[in-house]
């Protein structure tokens, strides 16, 4: 508690009036900032790109989903502030298990992975200009209808789907889509891309027994693709998978 004999007020919206007296939590961040330009191939800068700042981890990696991110202006350019003192590495469409940007990932200086991108060292409230991506065109969706049969080649309902890149990386997770009565699950991909798709179903059910020592019957179905690759010219594609226990 402190007083104060004029108004305080933080650029957050955190205001004490002069001559009263106020309980506050006020947190300091290390501002630090990664700044650049995206461009297409032919240097022209581009807009509203959303551009991330991954922290390498106490393993010596980069983390799977980004600490801090800032959108390109009009001009290409972005300003990721309020880094604290850390090594990073910066992408578009940068998250490892995610691919929710129709730009292909791209990861500072140039290149699609993960483990080839620069590391960027910065001390505290250190600023680093010219950290510029080069984007690849973008990508246009496809849908891809998975259809989901038993052994017997039966439709199979409420079966889930995890699509990999051809690293073995997962892409998309159709936690909230499942296949409905007729076994077809639809997910939507990109154009261009090489994919794995594996789709799972779990099923449990209380056996009989002693009410202090109750067992679960667990079951699993599983099956897995060959490498799909969705041409540039296709908006739509079918594959049938079979699990089995």
């Amino acid at each position: 508690m402190f007083k104060i004999d004029r108004t305080f007020e933080r650029r957050d919206g955190v205001t004490i009036p002069a001559g009263t007296c106020e309980v506050k939590n006020i947190d300091i961040v290390t501002d630090g900032h990664i700044k650049g330009t995206v461009r297409d191939a032919k240097g022209t800068g581009i807009p509203n790109i959303p551009v991330e700042a991954f922290a390498i981890d106490s393993k010596n990696e980069p983390e799977s989903m980004a600490l801090r991110k800032a959108t390109s202006d009009a001009a290409g350019h972005y300003d990721i502030g309020q880094l604290p003192a850390r090594e990073y590495i910066v992408a578009v469409n940068g998250a490892k298990y995610e691919d929710k940007v129709n730009y292909p990932p791209t990861f500072y200086p140039v290149g699609s992975r993960r483990d080839l991108a620069q590391r960027i060292s910065l001390g505290s409230a250190e600023q680093k200009d010219g950290i510029d991506l080069v984007l690849p065109l973008p990508r246009e969706t496809a849908k891809l209808i998975l259809e989901v049969l038993d052994e017997s080649a039966q439709p199979i309902e409420g079966a889930l789907a995890s699509v990999e890149n051809v690293e073995g990386i997962q892409r998309v997770y159709s936690v909230y889509n499942e296949s409905g009565k007729d076994g077809r699950l639809e997910l939507t991909l990109w154009k261009g891309e090489t994919y794995v798709i594996e789709s799972f179903l779990y099923s449990s059910q209380l056996l009989p027994g002693k009410v202090d020592s109750p067992r679960l019957d667990l079951k699993e179905w599983r099956g897995k693709t060959g490498v799909i690759h969705l041409s540039e010219s296709e908006n739509y594609a079918k594959v049938t998978l079979r699990l089995v226990r």
